[in-house]
């Protein structure tokens, strides 16, 4: 006859087995997107500079037109800007929750 002890055993061994699966598997997927998250703010940063660059360059035509697609590409610029200070402000809260600043003193001391 089997022993309690073997089948909980057995049945610990593959709930434990099925879980470090899973966590790998979903420890892969983040990395992956974290390295993604990083490739894309790299081509935000350059497209920001590259868009700052044209709009600073002066406007010697005042057509309704072109002011129209000059108020875009600034308001493209702003939400670039945008969208990777809020990607930055992600990752700065955790490491403000992985450490806390200076002056601060960690909880238990």
């Amino acid at each position: 006859m089997i022993s309690p002890w073997i089948i909980s055993t057995a049945i610990l061994s593959l709930v434990t087995s099925v879980s470090l699966f899973y966590a790998f598997k979903f420890a892969r997927v983040i990395l992956r997107v974290e390295d993604a998250i990083g490739e894309c703010l790299d081509v935000l940063d350059s497209r920001y500079g590259s868009i700052t660059k044209i709009l600073e360059t002066p406007l010697f035509y005042n057509s309704p037109e072109v002011r129209k697609v000059l108020r875009d590409v600034s308001m493209s610029r702003d939400s670039i800007l945008y969208v990777a200070n809020t990607m930055m402000s992600i990752e700065s809260k955790e490491n403000l929750i992985a450490r806390p600043e200076e002056g601060e003193e960690e909880l238990g001391d």
